[in-house]
């Protein structure tokens, strides 16, 4: 027998079947359908998930790496600043440090970037800046920063429509961590695992966007999701050399006056659930349709 038959045997010996109460239906709806469209097991992915949750002791800021060959290389240390009133940061704060460190700011009132940080400091040291104010200096480039930028709305439960769920070849011992984990903090798992999939599910889409939809090499694109509104212009676009780029879950995109045809050709490589976008009024009708994508299609879950 095959060393991979044995595993999955043993997952399979070692896994269950949970059933969720009030579990937010369109949340679980789109979970499936990524499962579905990436080819893999709902229970495993759904295990992996509560397993990192776990991990990082609950914290809101959720890692969601589902498969090891996309994991960042070029750091081991990931340490997380959250919910803070104001940080000040300089180039100093930074290169102290060994350069297998990156550092994950979360909810930050105020996060003012000293003058003398450069952007490829900005890139080097940070991996993500989510849900906070952020002061930058002129000289740091725009779509590079942008990268770094999450603002991602907190879940709200309330007007949302809940189902019961059934999930099959859920690991065990993971589930009996997870739901002691909601015993001790005295929340509800249907409630706790609809913001975990509230949180996971925007990199889930651009994880299976990078490896399925686009033909590019993934270290030639730079990533800009989770944004209200953001404004691109023919300078910012073109300072970014060979990259192009991917924009998702974008509130308003807007495309200034100065970008042509060219750029948006030769520089961005797609466009994917994003809200509004707007574009100069000489665009082409048939680029506007081929870059803009809804993904993935979900299907409602019977009733």
């Amino acid at each position: 027998m095959k060393k991979s038959s044995i595993v999955q045997d043993n997952y399979k010996l070692n896994s269950k079947v949970v059933t969720i109460r009030d579990l937010d239906k369109e949340l679980f709806e789109r979970f499936s359908s990524l499962t579905k469209v990436w080819g893999k097991n709902t229970g495993t992915i759904f295990t992996n998930i509560i397993k990192n949750f776990l991990a990082g002791n609950g914290s809101n800021v959720f890692l969601p790496p589902l498969e090891n060959h996309f994991r960042r290389k070029n750091f081991e240390h990931l340490e997380i600043i959250e919910n803070e009133e104001e940080l000040i940061i300089n180039k100093k704060d930074l290169t102290s440090l060994p350069d297998n460190v990156k550092f994950y700011f979360s909810n930050i009132r105020k996060l003012v970037i000293a003058e003398d940080i450069d952007t490829t400091t900005l890139l080097k040291y940070i991996y993500r800046i989510k849900n906070s104010i952020v002061v930058v200096p002129d000289s740091i480039e725009n779509i590079p920063f942008l990268s770094l930028l999450q603002n991602h709305p907190q879940y709200q439960f309330s007007d949302r429509q809940t189902k019961d769920v059934t999930i099959r070849h859920v690991n065990e011992q993971t589930w009996n961590d997870f739901t002691a984990f909601c015993q001790i903090n005295n929340t509800k798992i249907g409630f706790l695992l609809s913001e975990i999939l509230w949180e996971i599910i925007p990199e889930m889409e651009i994880t299976q966007i990078l490896l399925s939809k686009i033909k590019e090499p993934h270290d030639n694109i730079i990533v800009i999701s989770a944004l209200n509104s953001t404004e691109i212009n023919h300078a910012n676009i073109n300072a970014i050399s060979t990259k192009m780029v991917l924009f998702h879950r974008i509130n308003e995109l807007i495309f200034q006056d100065d970008m042509t045809n060219k750029d948006f050709l030769e520089k961005v490589v797609g466009i994917y659930n994003c809200h509004k976008t707007v574009f100069p009024k000489s665009f082409s009708k048939l680029l506007k349709l081929s870059r803009i994508h809804k993904y993935p299609v979900f299907t409602p879950l019977k009733e």
